[in-house]
Formats: C-alpha cells, sequence, structure tokens
C-alpha cells in the first residue's frame, strides 16, 4: 500500500510526513465505504489539520461543502460515515463543531486542543491482543523520551526521585502488562494508559518507602 496524497503540497509544518494517513486507516476506511468519498473527506480534515498546526481543525459543514464544491448534504453523511469508523470525532464548543483527527501520521503542536489530542484504541481491537500494538508504542514513546513522565511522577509524589529508579518501576509495570492478559480494564487510549503508568509508578514508590 503506496503513499496517498490527495492534495496539493502541505504547510512547510507537515511537510515532514510522506502522507495524510496511515495504511491502517486507509484499510479502515476502505471498510466502511469504498466508493472513496469518505476517504476524500477525511484526507481534507488530515490536511487542514497539518495546515493549522493542530489534530483538532474547526471545519463546520456548510464551510466544508463549499471547500469541497460538495452539497452539505454529501458533508454530513460522509462525516457520519467517519465517525462511524472511529476515525474522527466532533467536538462541540458552543455552536462551533471542532473536528478530531485520529491517528495523524505527522506530528501537530495542537498548542490549542493538546489535551485533545489522543490516540485511541478502536472498539474492535479492545480485549484482542491487537492492543498490545498500542501499549508497546505508547510505552516505547515514553521510554524514548521519558522527561514528562518523570516529571509527573515526582510532581504527584512531591519527591524528587531518580529517573532511573522511576524508569525501573515503569518497565516493572509495563512486563506485567504485558503478562497478565490482553489489557487492561478502562485502559482504551494513550492519555488513560499514560496515567494507568504513573499512579502504577507512584504505588510502587509508596511500597518501597514502607518497606
Amino acid at each position: 500500500m503506496g503513499e496517498l496524497r490527495i492534495f496539493p503540497a502541505l504547510s512547510p509544518a507537515s511537510e515532514s510526513s510522506k502522507s495524510l494517513l496511515t495504511t491502517a486507516t486507509f484499510l479502515n476506511i476502505g471498510s466502511h465505504d469504498n466508493s472513496g468519498r469518505i476517504l476524500h473527506l477525511y484526507c481534507f480534515y488530515a490536511m487542514k489539520a497539518a495546515d493549522r498546526d493542530e489534530g483538532q481543525p474547526y471545519c463546520n459543514d456548510e464551510w466544508t461543502a463549499t471547500q469541497l464544491s460538495w452539497d452539505v448534504k454529501t458533508v454530513r453523511k460522509a462525516r457520519k460515515k467517519l465517525m462511524e469508523a472511529n476515525v474522527i470525532r466532533v467536538i462541540r464548543k458552543g455552536r462551533k463543531r471542532y473536528i478530531q483527527v485520529q491517528y495523524l501520521p505527522f506530528i501537530v503542536s495542537n498548542k490549542k486542543h493538546r489535551s485533545l489530542s489522543i490516540e485511541n484504541i478502536p472498539p474492535s481491537v479492545m480485549s484482542t491482543t491487537g492492543v498490545f500494538d498500542y501499549y508497546a508504542k505508547w510505552y516505547d514513546t515514553i521510554q524514548g523520551n521519558p522527561n514528562r513522565f518523570v516529571n509527573t511522577v515526582c510532581k504527584q509524589t512531591g519527591q524528587r526521585i531518580l529517573e532511573g529508579t522511576i524508569l525501573k518501576y515503569l518497565k516493572g509495570t509495563y512486563d506485567k502488562i504485558c503478562r497478565t492478559g490482553y489489557g487492561i480494564e478502562k485502559v482504551n487510549n494513550e492519555l488513560s494508559f499514560f496515567l494507568y503508568l504513573v499512579s502504577s509508578v507512584i504505588n510502587k514508590v509508596k511500597s518501597y518507602e514502607n518497606d
């Protein structure tokens, strides 16, 4: 499955990406609609996310219809199919509708919506071994740049704990996750996974202090 670029070159902030979507997203969208219509709309939303450097661009149906030269009813129908495929979410703030684009294959800063740019595990993958692909990726991300994780643990414990100690407990927690079954109850996105690991490491720190 090769690269897919339907639109012209993106803004400099996103040109480091080679594609507007991942192969998994392409196949997922195709399984919900093979006409290419909703794929076109997803790529439009992804392009706007890249142009605006945020994972949750403001795109109401009427404006989107004008940009694509579609009927607004066509946009609404295609958007609902993308929501059914779990590749976008609609976030309403007052009368405004933002499109939260899932599974972007490039990095956005999300200065305005950082807390809402969370990768979720598709419901069809929950309770299968497929969750470990997500857990492994998120764990590797923490390992590759542990500052945020270490700082969060230290802040919540009110202590200055050595990074090596925190990472040792982190590895022990992750190893236990991999041994104990398909997944963790209620952990289905990147943020909840991160917070679960933080809580587990803090419990290990407290347990060690009480020994």
